[in-house]
């Protein structure tokens, strides 16, 4: 048995983050465990907790998905640059609009193909909410595992 003490926001954030999905909680609890030193779970040991819980969660669910499905580096490349600007909000959205200062010709280009892939391949979602054309990630660890790679590139 551990005596392990866990911050009210590192607890909410860890919620936040496995959007009430078991294996989410699993993974994020998990490598939140193995974070932290001092059997006291802050901000920091949930934050780096999650962002490997998202790194794990897009190797084992992602990555084969990309692998096999989806092989253009203008794709890839969107997914970067979403997840790069959503990986700090779990409920992030976005548009075209969103990114339109950011996309070369090419991925403008293939955008409108890449919401329709990307959403055959449950990656992304239209939202809920009445805005035409706002989608976001089926699960809020996706973006976390793009940022990752994004970071890595660098």
């Amino acid at each position: 048995m551990y005596d392990i003490k866990i911050e009210d926001f590192a607890l909410e954030n860890m919620i936040r983050y496995s959007s009430g999905m078991p294996t989410m909680m699993q993974e994020i609890g998990d490598a939140t465990f193995w974070k932290n030193m001092d059997n006291y779970i802050d901000k920091k040991d949930s934050l780096l907790g999650i962002i490997d819980a998202g790194h794990r969660i897009g190797l084992k669910y992602l990555q084969p998905l990309l692998d096999k499905k989806i092989r253009s580096e203008n794709y890839l490349s969107l997914f970067k640059k979403i997840g790069k600007e959503l990986a700090a909000i779990p409920e992030g959205t976005f548009t075209k609009r969103t990114f339109s200062n950011v996309l070369n010709e090419s991925e403008s280009t293939v955008f409108k193909d890449f919401i329709s892939r990307s959403k055959k391949l449950g990656i992304i979602e239209l939202t809920s909410s009445k805005k035409q054309g706002e989608y976001q990630f089926t699960n809020p660890l996706y973006p976390i595992y793009f940022f990752i790679l994004t970071i890595n590139d660098e």
